[in-house]
């Protein structure tokens, strides 16, 4: 695929070859104009080979080129697809932080109550411990009074039962069967 100019200059180097060759059997100062006609005939035709190869170095380079552009839009779109996955990740570690600092709350809520509840199970069982002293103590003073009220009555009753059994002697003493 030559350019318009390229195949201007590929046909004026055909032209000039052609009358080469019929230039034979003319004079030699024909001859040496024709010979001049080749020699720019040649140097036509290697600049079109230099032109073509130049072309087929740009269609490689502009392939390349393409081929770079595609490779760099299917980079740009992994690159968009990755934001969009680490805005969503973004979201949930931040979703994810906001529940670990709710039950960590929560967690110390528990605790607060726990301790709470702790210090008033304490209070409770120091009250506990403090009414079941006294009331041991009460009741223990009141065992001892009772045992002491016992012991007196008894000592009464055993002092009354004295009392009848002599009575009871002397009765039988004075009136015998």
């Amino acid at each position: 695929a030559l350019s318009p100019q390229g195949k201007i200059r590929l046909n004026t180097a055909t032209a000039l070859a052609e009358r080469a060759q019929g230039a034979l059997d003319v004079p030699i100062s024909f001859r040496s104009q024709v010979q001049q006609y080749v020699r720019e005939a040649h140097l036509v035709i290697a600049e079109l080979r230099i032109l073509n190869s130049r072309r087929r170095s740009n269609r490689a380079t502009l392939t390349r080129q393409m081929n770079l552009k595609e490779e760099a839009e299917g980079t740009q779109k992994q690159i968009e697809d990755l934001v969009v996955e680490l805005t969503m990740e973004e979201s949930h570690v931040t979703s994810l932080e906001d529940q670990i600092a709710r039950l960590q709350q929560d967690l110390a809520d528990h605790k607060a109550r726990a301790a709470a509840k702790t210090r008033a199970l304490a209070t409770s069982a120091d009250k506990l411990e403090a009414i079941v002293k006294d009331y041991s103590e009460a009741v223990q003073v009141d065992c001892v009074a009772e045992g002491a009220k016992l012991d007196a009555e008894d000592a009464r009753l055993e002092a009354e039962w004295e009392r009848i059994k002599l009575g009871a002697d002397e009765f039988l003493q004075l009136h015998p069967h």
